[in-house]
């Protein structure tokens, strides 16, 4: 048995964007895919300003201030857009979009959520998965990160495979390791990392 989807929750600098990254691009068999929450807010805001519409295109720049985005930072800018389509069209808006793109790409290989910080954002993708034991959900903690000044959260009792994994390392293999070894603990098969 293999999950159908893995989420990730932590707050920024935990790992999650790491552990997603390594596990769709270290495993042999190509397992994996990330698509995150933020992809879909970043593309949508670059097609309301008339931008590429390429997800990380403004990664380098995030933080500093940009006329293209209203001289806001890109950050600042998907932030407020963010929180101004889920006060129009409800808190589940972006899981409902994950949804929609992930019915779109069936065919993939098992897609990890890199960026889950609402338990709103849940609620679709839990009806969608009725068989609970198709979602892996792990929560990544490390020493010196929070969610202190930030509006998201640690997500607890959604799914009931839920599993907490404490990177205290830079290793990325390390690592991937703990990501396998909380697959396992979760009950779901070994021979898929096997190489």
């Amino acid at each position: 048995m293999i999950p159908k989807l893995v989420v990730l929750n932590g707050p920024p600098g935990s790992g999650k964007t790491t552990l997603g990254h390594i596990a769709a691009h270290s495993l042999s068999k190509k397992l994996f895919i990330t698509m995150p929450f933020a992809d879909i807010l970043k593309v949508t805001c670059h097609t309301l300003l008339g931008l590429p519409r390429i997800a990380d295109y403004y990664e380098s720049v995030k933080d500093k201030i940009r006329p293209e985005f209203l001289y806001m930072t890109p950050r600042q800018f998907y932030i407020k857009t963010a929180e101004s389509l889920k006060s129009t069209f409800g808190k589940d808006f972006f899981g409902v979009l994950w949804l929609k793109n992930y019915e779109r790409t069936y065919n993939l290989p098992i897609p990890i959520i890199t960026d889950c910080g609402f338990r709103e954002e849940l609620i679709p993708i839990l009806n969608h998965f009725p068989n609970t034991a198709d979602v892996l959900f792990i929560r990544l903690h490390r020493p010196g990160t929070s969610y202190d000044g930030d509006s998201r959260s640690y997500v607890y009792d959604v799914f009931p495979r839920e599993c907490d994994l404490h990177n205290l390392t830079d290793s990325t293999e390390v690592l991937l390791n703990k990501f396998i070894n909380c697959w396992i603990d979760m009950g779901y098969e070994r021979s898929y990392f096997d190489k």
